[in-house]
């Protein structure tokens, strides 16, 4: 599920139904695309931060503890951050998901 994201930014666990990943890094940027939708909520401030999805223009913005920062799947994004940063990433697998919504209707 955190194939798009690299190993050495923190431990993580996956599981069959889902994960979590635990991410620091130094200021810097990312492109990518994840296999998985996934949630990330920053565990420290981060300022000037900037963001697109899917050849969106570039929007900034000021990241506090606490974001929910939503990441769909199958989608190009760019990321860019001026300080370290730090946040959890969880995501649910197809299955996971899958059974809620049975467990739903």
């Amino acid at each position: 599920m955190f194939s798009a994201i690299s190993q050495k930014v923190g431990p993580r666990v996956e599981t069959a139904l889902g994960g979590v990943v635990k991410a620091a890094r130094p200021a810097g940027s990312m492109v990518f695309r994840s296999n998985a939708e996934f949630a990330s909520v920053a565990l420290a401030p981060s300022p000037n931060m900037e963001a697109a999805f899917a050849s969106d223009r570039l929007q900034g913005f000021d990241a506090p503890v606490g974001m929910l920062m939503v990441n769909p799947s199958h989608v190009d994004r760019i990321i860019r951050w001026s300080a370290p940063k730090k946040n959890a990433a969880v995501a649910f697998s197809r299955a996971a998901y899958a059974n809620l919504a049975a467990t739903e209707l």
